[in-house]
């Protein structure tokens, strides 16, 4: 949906940015054991809050941190090693 504009914005190929896309996809697999782990250690109720929390300040850093594809490659890193 953003692609397009994601594409203007850092002046980069349609490819270029998908690339972000690609990297998340790549990553997101490599957290979830992890994630597994921690809910079975200590329950749902106690994880859902913390992450929720955790991915809100991820977010939030994302318009002050982002400048360029490279920032953007790293900012889809974490997202998939925090989901």
């Amino acid at each position: 949906m953003f692609l397009q504009h994601w594409a203007q914005e850092f002046n980069a190929s349609r490819g270029a940015v998908s690339l972000a896309r690609r990297i998340n996809s790549a990553v997101l697999p490599i957290g979830l054991p992890f994630a597994g782990r921690i809910l079975d250690g200590y329950g749902a109720r106690r994880v859902i809050l913390p992450s929720t929390i955790l991915a809100g300040l991820i977010l939030l850093t994302a318009d002050f941190s982002i400048r360029g594809l490279p920032q953007l490659y790293f900012f889809y890193l974490v997202v998939g090693l925090a989901t």
